[in-house]
């Protein structure tokens, strides 16, 4: 059976988990899976926490980014991944949640898959803040989530509707010089 690559989370979870996820980058994941992105989110929130000082919310992340890598690594680009509520959270927002699933199920999420998995761990994260100090904790993370929101939106429309390349127009002095014949061309 193969052996994970993030078991040893003793020294610096952060790193150890970082290179993991690197690693499968390397392996041809592309950067723009929703696995991907979701683990790398993770691991974001888990160095905001761990630098807040909440160790248990940043042992919480980094147990999730390893989760999601794991998967990564058992199942590669067949990775079928989805943001999952900590324990220390609850679920806020539920209209944001549903746009999260609505915004996976379109032709063109492999767009938006990085404000996605982004908006879906603010949510988390607002969750948290507000199960441990109220409302005034969790805005900024709402907003946060609904900035994203916008933005996975935004980045799916311009996949959906791409602007034409602009018309490059041809200068006067781009042309032959005037004196040139052209070949002749034989008749038959």
């Amino acid at each position: 059976e193969k052996k994970s690559a993030t078991m040893p989370l003793r020294d610096d979870p952060a790193r150890v988990l970082q290179k993991c996820l690197k690693d499968q980058i390397a392996n041809g994941i592309s950067i723009d899976s929703y696995a991907i992105a979701l683990a790398q989110a993770w691991l974001d929130y888990g160095r905001e926490s761990h630098f807040r000082k909440d160790r248990r919310a940043a042992g919480e992340a980094f147990g999730e980014a390893q989760r999601v890598i794991e998967v990564l690594e058992r199942d590669g680009v067949n990775a079928k991944v989805e943001a999952r509520l900590i324990p220390a959270s609850r679920q806020l927002r539920d209209d944001l949640w549903r746009k999260a699933a609505m915004l996976k199920g379109e032709a063109e999420f492999n767009c938006a898959t990085w404000p996605t998995a982004r908006m879906e761990i603010s949510l988390i994260a607002a969750g948290r803040a507000d199960r441990d100090m109220g409302w005034r904790a969790a805005r900024p993370y709402v907003q946060r989530a609904e900035r994203f929101a916008r933005d996975a939106e935004a980045k799916m429309n311009t996949c959906a509707n791409p602007k034409p390349a602009p018309k490059v127009e041809e200068r006067v002095d781009d042309k032959k010089p005037q004196g040139e014949v052209a070949p002749a061309v034989p008749s038959a």
